[in-house]
């Protein structure tokens, strides 16, 4: 019973560490760890139960490890893509190019993906960050707009810095593709209309005289954009273009 004890527990604490690694190459190894440590440990008969119970485990362990695999070849070759069609677009870019780029062999590329457009595809749907510009332009309501304009100006700036090559691709690829234009121009029409919903209840408050909220909206939005475009980032840039919007030019 010891010796029965004794193999479940090593099993699972081996098989609990690989999966805390978390890389493909070190679950895969787990099986050859616990095989190794029966033999060292002269436990040629452990009971059939627990070599049974084993046995589902490895099997198990090897299929996870050919998903994680899979899934991780799949980001490499996503990452690469990006990258790459950023440096010299989506048309001069090769499929032997984006392997090298990702160092795997050009035919495995082709079996995760059949072509840069389907690659390019894949890009957007992974990166697209339409959900996380509707939640920077959906503040509280009831916060003072100085505070919350700042932090939209801020957080937005901070989106578009963390995914820069696709905003880049996505611009470039605008003008030809219509399903990247229809993207944009989601992501462009819903920022807008929450940031301007949020601007329309500091008037409600009283706290921002009557005034376009939906252009007011579109001004801080495109400012950060031309910002980032121009590489004109900076705190200092984003606060002087809130101060404005609140404020006005007029004397």
């Amino acid at each position: 019973m010891s010796q029965k004890i004794a193999a479940f527990v090593m099993t699972c604490s081996l098989l609990g560490a690989g999966e805390q690694l978390g890389g493909p190459r070190q679950l895969a190894s787990v099986p050859v760890q616990i095989g190794l440590f029966w033999s060292w440990h002269g436990m040629t008969k452990v009971d059939a139960h627990v070599r049974m119970w084993f046995n589902d485990c490895s099997m198990n362990v090897a299929a996870g490890t050919r998903r994680q695999q899979a899934q991780f070849r799949r980001e490499q070759l996503i990452d690469a893509a990006l990258a790459v069609f950023a440096e010299h677009g989506v048309e001069n870019t090769t499929m032997r190019e984006l392997s090298q780029r990702a160092g795997v062999a050009q035919g495995l590329a082709y079996h995760y993906f059949r072509s840069k457009e389907d690659l390019l595809r894949a890009a957007l749907e992974r990166q697209y960050f339409q959900p996380e510009l509707r939640r920077i332009t959906s503040p509280d309501r009831d916060r003072p707009a100085a505070d919350v304009l700042s932090e939209v100006a801020n957080g937005f700036a901070a989106m578009l810095q963390e995914h820069r090559n696709l905003l880049q691709v996505m611009l470039q690829q605008a003008p030809s593709n219509p399903a990247v234009a229809a993207r944009i121009e989601r992501a462009r029409a819903e920022g807008e209309r929450l940031l301007s919903d949020y601007l329309a209840s500091r008037v409600k408050a009283g706290e921002l005289r009557p005034h376009d909220t939906q252009a007011a909206a579109r001004l801080l939005l495109y400012a950060v954009v031309m910002a980032h475009v121009t590489a004109q980032e900076g705190e200092d840039f984003l606060a002087r273009s809130v101060d404005i919007i609140l404020h006005g030019i007029h004397g």
